[in-house]
């Protein structure tokens, strides 16, 4: 049986799928549950870049930071 994890892309911050957790204590960021370009589920806590399509998490949060400075 694999273990899923959500990833916070800003400080890579992780734990299992099965908390409740939606949000990264550390910085309030949304956690990944799954890579935004292939939709793998993310099988490693200490997963940067997606593994199967090599999508790097953290221009997730780059982009969410951009946003925010436009707001």
């Amino acid at each position: 049986m694999s273990v899923n994890y959500r990833v916070c892309p800003t400080c890579f911050r992780a734990m299992p799928s099965s908390s409740e957790e939606r949000y990264c204590s550390n910085d309030g960021t949304l956690l990944l549950e799954s890579c935004l370009k292939c939709q793998s589920k993310i099988t490693s806590p200490y997963a940067k870049y997606c593994v199967k399509c090599g999508f790097d998490f953290s221009k997730v949060a780059t982009q969410t930071q951009k946003e925010q400075k436009s707001t």
